[in-house]
């Protein structure tokens, strides 16, 4: 990590950061041939799906959005699965219609969404890292190039993100240590009572983990 080092000191402050889990949202459900299709095909075989009624941060629709109203999760959901069923298509749990990530962010700057996670385990690895009172580097992942780091030193928390092949910086932030460890606190119980909720009303967790393949 101590090629990291030298970022530490071009941080910028960004008072109101967040921490939360996305939902990825998608307007309508591709129901056509998955390896072999036309232009037109794409745009065209397609089932609209049940858009929840909250503001998207890009393509997430954050877990605290749905704090009280997780109906319009259900209903989301409820809509992929009909589509699936309705041109009788196989998913399981860690397919692209039910990925979630981690996202850092400042709704007016930038933010850190991992592209490379797509489900609640894979999310838990950074939410864990920033809810323990631990120092130093608490956390670090690349994947394809990318790679983030957060360094945790007095009352703040420091993020890394860079593309590792170029050494070069995407996105060099802090924000405040106690807010940020809180938010992963709460985000991490919501989102567990909320996939419970979509496991319970769906009858099958699709969101914790990916399931191997037979």
């Amino acid at each position: 990590m101590d090629e990291l080092n030298k970022y530490l000191s071009q941080t910028e402050f960004i008072p109101d950061l967040k921490v939360d889990v996305g939902f990825i949202i998608s307007d309508d459900f591709y129901y056509g041939d998955e390896n072999d299709w036309t232009e037109e095909e794409w745009k065209t075989q397609r089932q609209l799906l049940e858009k929840p009624a909250v503001e998207l941060y890009g393509r997430y629709a954050l877990s605290k959005d749905f704090e009280g109203n997780e109906v319009q999760l259900v209903n989301y959901y409820t809509s992929v699965l009909k589509a699936i069923k309705d041109h009788n298509k196989s998913r399981k749990a860690g397919d692209s219609c039910f990925w979630l990530r981690p996202v850092v962010f400042h709704k007016a700057i930038n933010a850190i969404s991992f592209p490379w996670y797509d489900t609640f385990v894979e999310a838990l690895s950074l939410l864990e890292a920033l809810a323990k009172n631990e120092e130093g580097w608490i956390f670090e992942d690349m994947e394809q190039g990318w790679q983030v780091a957060v360094y945790a030193e007095g009352d703040k928390f420091q993020f890394i993100q860079r593309v590792w092949e170029s050494d070069e910086p995407v996105w060099l932030a802090s924000g405040n240590r106690a807010a940020l460890s809180t938010m992963a606190k709460e985000c991490i119980q919501r989102v567990r009572k909320q996939l419970a909720l979509l496991t319970a009303q769906l009858g099958h967790d699709f969101w914790t983990q990916r399931e191997k393949m037979n």
